[in-house]
């Protein structure tokens, strides 16, 4: 699975700098902590299944367009997220991940479920 989330550690980033020491833990008991070789965490269209927050590494952002893929972000910048955010908002749809992510090199995420 990885290794194991620890609350100070996603206190260090912005997406969750505010929250309580209960709300970290509540995190941190619910998801884990994964680290991906270089190639893609999530493929464009597929089910949503997780949530990912980067931790240190390199993620590249991609949309399909005419059948070629279209490089729309490139980023080092911790606690960015992406994958299944669209699960936290109500609504009967089914969710599927509108990006392809992948990581250019070793990449550590926060990983919670959707």
């Amino acid at each position: 699975m990885g290794d194991k989330c620890l609350p100070d550690e996603l206190r260090t980033l912005f997406l969750f700098e505010a929250l309580t020491d209960e709300q970290l833990q509540t995190l941190c008991d619910n998801g884990h902590i994964a680290t991906f070789q270089p190639g893609p965490i999530h493929i464009e269209g597929e089910p949503a299944t997780c949530f990912y927050v980067l931790i240190e590494g390199e993620l590249v952002m991609s949309k399909r367009s005419g059948g070629v893929d279209i490089e729309t972000n490139r980023t080092t910048q911790r606690g960015v997220y992406c994958g299944a955010w669209s699960a936290y908002i109500p609504g009967d749809e089914q969710h599927v991940y509108q990006a392809t992510v992948r990581v250019t090199r070793p990449s550590k995420f926060f990983v919670l479920d959707a």
